[in-house]
């Protein structure tokens, strides 16, 4: 029997009439055929490569003389076209595996630089530094040797900079620097009870900024807000103190300078904090009104000597680049003030964090 004058078995009569278009002259893609017989005739379409692979030049050249197409060539081209098919999947598959193993590398590689830059450069900051913009951009553009200047290398702070530490005083570099200017003057002020921190605002009638501000390192900072800790979130010579005051200030570009104080029990009331501590709010979101300006140059100690270092926040977004400025002589509250502040106050202090390779400065002597 054959098929189309090829000595090829008949194809039942609906593969027939699917082929018809041969016999007429009518154009049928033959690639068609392939298609509808491998799907719908697996045995015959194998059965059917291997018997026309040894002859299909002779074929070739009966079906151009007769004029009838060669399905022996158009098999043979279906091959050659599937194995290129499949170079070029392996191909592409490879080049996926190498630009996978590539990015993988650069990652590594772009990690560690990171981190030893940051270990590097932890010897100060005066910068704010976004969590997430650490981790990008910011490592390159702002870690560079350029941006660090001042007697102590100040500079942005890495991921590893967290705050705060254990301050072992006899370790400290101790030199004389330029001292901090306090330009603290009374101001009406609110306290703000934000459920895991009290916290005091100062407050304007005409809504104009009270202009209360540090100088350090020939940079102003505003500033914003002052709040506790219980207990002390710093140690000192491995000491934790009973509360922890945090006088937090910002300048023009965003970077933040914390005067830290230590608190620890004395034998009688604090009495530049007694207005402040008899007008706590007890409930969550309460806010209080002062009755009186609040001056805040006698909020802090006598002693303004002060242990420096790049570190960050201590509450969410733990943001680095922080410049600590926390004082040596600790506050004295009595224990009623103690036991009044933790009435109001969660346990809020966060975990000590590592020093690494930073260094810690105590500046020795107060300019008179």
């Amino acid at each position: 029997m054959s098929f189309i004058g090829h000595g090829l078995p008949k194809l039942p009569m609906d593969a027939s009439y699917f082929l018809r278009g041969y016999k007429t002259g009518q154009a049928v893609p033959p690639i068609r055929f392939f298609d509808f017989a491998s799907a719908r005739f697996p045995t015959f379409y194998q059965g059917y490569t291997k018997q026309v692979a040894g002859k299909s030049k002779t074929m070739c050249k009966q079906s151009m003389k007769a004029g009838v197409p060669s399905y022996a060539y158009k098999l043979q081209f279906l091959k050659k076209s599937t194995t290129i098919n499949t170079t070029k999947k392996f191909n592409k598959l490879r080049i996926l595996k190498w630009g996978a193993a590539l990015c993988v590398a650069l990652g590594i590689a772009y990690y560690a630089a990171t981190y030893y830059s940051s270990k590097a450069q932890c010897r100060g900051g005066n910068q704010e530094a976004n969590f997430l913009y650490d981790w990008t951009v910011g490592w390159f553009k702002k870690r560079s040797p350029a941006n660090c200047s001042g007697a102590l290398g100040y500079c942005t702070c890495g991921l590893h900079c967290q705050s705060p530490i254990n301050i072992q005083e006899a370790t400290t570099h101790q030199v004389d620097l330029p001292d901090i200017t306090f330009n603290y003057n009374p101001a009406r002020s609110v306290i703000q009870h934000l459920g895991h921190t009290v916290q005091v605002a100062q407050i304007s009638e005409n809504a104009l900024s009270t202009n209360n501000h540090i100088k350090v390192d020939g940079q102003t900072y505003d500033f914003k807000q002052l709040h506790f800790h219980t207990p002390s979130e710093h140690v000192i010579n491995n000491k934790r103190f009973d509360l922890e005051a945090h006088f937090v200030h910002k300048d023009t570009q965003g970077n933040i300078a914390v005067v830290g104080a230590v608190i620890a029990e004395g034998p009688q009331d604090n009495v530049a904090y007694k207005t402040l501590i008899d007008s706590l709010p007890i409930k969550p979101s309460e806010s209080v009104r002062l009755p009186e300006p609040l001056n805040l140059d006698t909020l802090l100690p006598q002693d303004r000597r002060t242990f420096r270092y790049a570190g960050s926040l201590t509450t969410s977004p733990f943001s680095t680049g922080v410049k600590w400025m926390l004082a040596r002589e600790p506050l004295t509250f009595s224990k009623q003030q103690i036991n009044a502040m933790r009435s109001v106050l969660e346990e809020n202090a966060r975990e000590l964090q590592p020093l690494g390779d930073r260094t810690v400065v105590f500046d020795t002597t107060i300019d008179a």
